[in-house]
C-alpha cells in the first residue's frame, strides 16, 4: 500500500502530497490532485497529519488540529518529527509498541478497556465539514491496529455520529450510547493495519464524529496477553489493558475507498524483518534509523517528480460557476498543501489562477486574480505565514489547450502552484 496522507483513493493506491527532498528535486504524489471529486471524505484532518505542533508527551491529542478530546481521559497524538525522535509518542516506536502510520506520519492511540478501571475509556472527537443529510447513506471508516504493547486483546470499539459533541467532567466511558460497529470482528493483529468499515443511515444533522468504546465490557481472563513491557514505558500503561492506534478517518455518502477485499494493510517492515513478534524491541531500536531511510526513498509508480519551479495544476479545486467561492469538495487538496507546507516551513508557493476565452477578458482577468486569492486566503486561514505565499492572476492569456472546443476551455480553467 502506498504511504499516503490525506484519506483519498484512485486506482487501489491512497494519493496525496507526499514531500522528499533530493538533490535540489521537490516528489510529490500527484495522483491525489487528478482525482474525481465523488470521494469527498467529511473529516478535514482524517490522518491526523495538520497540527498545531509536535507531540512530546502522551496525552496530546488535541495538537492535531480539528480533533478533541470529550472527557478528561487522555488519548494520545502519535507523530514522526525532529523534536521528538526519542519520545513516547514517536514513530514508528513509541511507548506503546512499534507501528508505521498507515499513511503521513502521525495517528492517534487510545485505551478502550483497563482491567483496573473498567469504567475508564479514552475517545476522540472531531466535527465534520457540514451536517448529515436525513435519510443519507453514509459510509464509515478508519485504520486501526492493536498496539503491541496492549496487555488486552482487542475489544469492540465504535462509531457514534451525534447533532451535539459528546463531554463528560470524568474519565469514564459514554457506556449508554448505541454506537456503529465494525462490518467484521475486530482484530487481534499488531503487525498490519485493519479496516473498520460500516455504514450509517442519517437521522438529519449529525455534525459530530466520536470514536471509541462504547457499551458495557465484562473482563474475561481468555483476553489477557502475557507481554513484557519496557521498563521506560511502564508510566504510561494502567496494568492489563487494550490499546489501539487509529488512523485514515473516514466519512462520505459515497462508497468507503478502502473496500476490504482489495486493501492490503502495510506491514511494519515486512519486508526487512521477520516476523515481529520474534524480533526483540532492541533489535528493532536498533534498525529502525536504516528503515527510515530506505523507505523514505521507495518511489511509487503513483508518485511524479516535480523540479522546482514547475506548475503543477490543483486537479481537485473547484469555485462556484463564475465566482471565486471555494466549493467543500476542494478542502482535501487544499489540506494537504496545509500540511506540506507546515512540514517544510522553509518552503514558499506561488498560485496562479487561469480562464478560458468566454466573455471580457478584463473580467476573466479579475475572476482569475480572485481565484488565486482564494486560495491563498484559505491557505493563511489554516495557518501559513502570508509571506510565504504569492498569488496572480492570468487571465486566458496563458491556455494549455485549444478555446475551440468545451473541453479544451475546461483545461484551461484552472488554478495552478508553482513550490519554491
Amino acid at each position: 500500500m502506498t504511504k499516503t496522507t490525506g484519506g483519498l483513493f484512485l486506482n487501489n493506491n491512497l494519493c496525496t502530497i507526499f514531500p522528499l527532498m533530493n538533490k535540489g528535486w521537490i516528489i510529490i504524489t500527484l495522483c491525489g490532485f487528478g482525482l474525481s471529486l465523488q470521494a469527498q471524505n467529511l473529516v478535514s484532518n482524517p490522518s491526523f497529519e495538520i497540527k498545531s505542533e509536535c507531540p512530546v508527551e502522551n496525552g496530546k491529542l488535541e495538537k492535531a488540529v480539528g480533533w478533541i478530546n470529550p472527557s478528561k481521559a487522555t488519548p494520545d497524538l502519535f507523530c514522526h518529527c525532529a523534536q521528538n525522535k526519542l519520545a513516547p509518542v514517536s514513530t514508528p516506536q513509541n511507548g506503546m509498541g512499534y507501528q508505521d502510520p498507515y499513511s503521513g506520519s502521525c495517528y492517534a492511540g487510545l485505551f478502550v478497556y483497563t482491567v483496573n478501571d473498567t469504567l475508564y475509556g479514552e475517545y476522540i472527537q472531531t466535527k465534520l465539514d457540514h451536517p448529515l443529510v436525513k435519510g443519507q447513506t453514509y459510509h464509515v471508516s478508519f485504520w486501526y491496529s492493536l498496539a503491541d504493547h496492549s496487555m488486552y486483546k482487542a475489544v469492540s470499539i465504535g462509531i457514534v455520529l451525534t447533532q451535539e459533541k459528546l463531554k463528560k467532567k470524568g474519565n469514564e466511558r459514554f457506556h449508554e450510547l448505541p454506537s456503529i460497529v465494525n462490518d467484521e470482528p475486530m482484530s487481534n493483529d499488531t503487525l498490519q493495519w485493519q479496516l473498520f468499515h460500516s455504514s450509517y443511515i442519517a437521522k438529519g444533522g449529525e455534525e459530530w464524529l466520536t470514536i471509541g468504546p462504547f457499551g458495557e465490557y465484562r473482563y474475561d481472563e481468555k483476553m489477557r496477553k502475557k507481554i513484557k513491557v519496557p521498563a521506560r514505558y511502564k508510566y504510561m500503561i494502567p496494568g492489563e489493558a487494550a490499546y489501539f492506534y487509529i488512523d485514515e478517518v473516514y466519512v462520505s455518502d459515497k462508497p468507503c475507498p478502502f473496500d476490504s477485499t482489495r486493501a492490503v494493510a502495510k506491514t511494519k517492515h515486512s519486508h526487512q524483518h521477520p516476523h515481529k513478534e520474534i524480533v526483540k524491541k532492541d533489535t528493532l531500536r536498533k534498525n529502525e534509523k536504516k528503515n527510515e531511510i530506505v523507505s523514505s526513498n521507495v518511489i511509487s509508480e503513483t508518485k511524479t517528480e516535480v523540479k522546482k519551479e514547475e506548475p503543477v495544476i490543483f486537479k481537485e479545486l473547484v469555485f462556484e460557476s463564475g465566482k471565486s467561492v471555494i466549493l467543500p469538495a476542494s478542502y482535501a487538496e487544499l489540506d494537504r498543501m496545509v500540511s506540506l507546507m507546515k512540514t517544510k516551513p522553509e518552503m514558499k508557493i506561488m498560485i496562479t489562477g487561469h480562464t478560458d476565452n468566454t466573455g471580457n477578458e478584463k473580467s476573466n482577468l479579475e475572476l482569475s486574480r480572485q481565484r488565486a486569492k482564494a486560495v491563498a486566503d484559505y491557505l493563511i486561514s489554516k495557518g501559513i505565514d502570508s509571506k510565504r505565499i504569492n498569488h496572480e492572476g492570468k487571465g486566458s492569456a496563458e491556455p494549455r489547450a485549444e478555446n475551440s472546443s468545451e473541453e479544451g476551455k475546461a483545461k484551461n480553467r484552472r488554478v495552478e502552484f508553482i513550490l519554491k
